[in-house]
């Protein structure tokens, strides 16, 4: 990122709250468009500060479908029911796919130290993911139907599908990838 990492770092984790808190606040009173907002001022935050904003573009490519089929997964199973479930509420809501887009955006910069610590990244991603989902329900945003399941479900796909994805970004690192420089 351009300019002082350290204050680029710490602006990252606090656009992923306010992305977070926008999202599921925005959802619990069926508000759209309040994580689409904020995913769009944090993603222009990193195209306008980043040198490197086509990597971040390809692990959001990569992870807002990942994110969506999981999520999707646990609504079909009944595990799970968001609120303001737009635009099917058979399938995982815009808003938490807007959620998986910006993360998708922390793994080149504050969680960038976890690329070379995959089992750090595992255990952190299994206990941080019950978490979310359990602070985001009793916020409003979503209802869990069948608590331990879906927990030890988060935590086992999340201990897979972020270290595998950081993983991907670091892999980004290589200057040419499929011909290409990103």
């Amino acid at each position: 990122m351009v300019g002082n990492t350290k204050v680029n770092v710490l602006l990252n984790v606090i656009f992923l709250q306010v992305l977070w808190f926008g999202a599921v606040l925005g959802a619990a009173n069926e508000m759209m468009m309040a994580a689409f907002v904020w995913f769009v001022i944090f993603f222009f935050w990193h195209a306008l500060f980043n040198e490197h904003a086509r990597r971040d573009l390809a692990i959001v490519l990569l992870a807002a479908p990942v994110g969506f089929v999981l999520d999707s997964l646990w609504v079909q199973l009944g595990l799970l029911e968001f609120s303001y479930a737009t635009p099917h509420p058979g399938f995982a809501p815009f808003w938490i796919v807007m959620l998986w887009a910006g993360l998708a955006l922390t793994v080149n910069h504050s969680l960038r130290w976890l690329q070379f610590r995959p089992l750090t990244a595992a255990v952190l991603s299994m206990i941080s993911a019950p978490l979310s989902y359990f602070a985001a329900s009793r916020l409003g945003a979503a209802e869990i139907i069948e608590p331990l399941r879906l927990y030890v479900l988060l935590g086992l796909s999340w201990a897979v599908f972020i270290p595998l994805l950081l993983l991907f970004a670091r892999s980004l690192d290589k200057p040419e990838i499929l011909g290409r420089s990103l």
